[in-house]
């Protein structure tokens, strides 16, 4: 996982979409998805990874990105009994930031 001085970076410059999506899905104030996820790279980084939801594990040979998509966007239509929250049709992230995260998720 990028660091928070790699993220800025990343942000800032614009090019590299994983490194954005992966910055945006760890950040507190947006995805925050290790609150609730394990995925490969917390384990030598800063952040504690979650267990009440399913780890990231080949995610993008499960799923298609458009899925990816409409799960974030929405997850309750895919499992009304989630408590993912809804991060694009409550605002928490915008389209562009969701389909950043899709392009991270899909590398792991």
């Amino acid at each position: 996982m990028p660091s928070k001085k790699a993220c800025a970076a990343a942000m800032k410059a614009g090019t590299d979409k994983v490194a954005m999506g992966g910055c945006i899905a760890t950040d507190r104030k947006g995805g925050n998805c290790h609150a609730c996820h394990f995925f490969k790279g917390l384990e030598t980084t800063r952040l504690q990874a979650g267990n009440i939801a399913p780890p990231f594990i080949q995610l993008g040979s499960r799923f298609s990105k458009q899925q990816l998509k409409d799960r974030i966007y929405d997850p309750m239509k895919a499992n009304p009994n989630t408590s993912m929250p809804p991060f694009g049709k409550h605002h928490i992230l915008n389209g562009k930031e969701i389909d950043l995260v899709v392009e991270w998720l899909v590398t792991l």
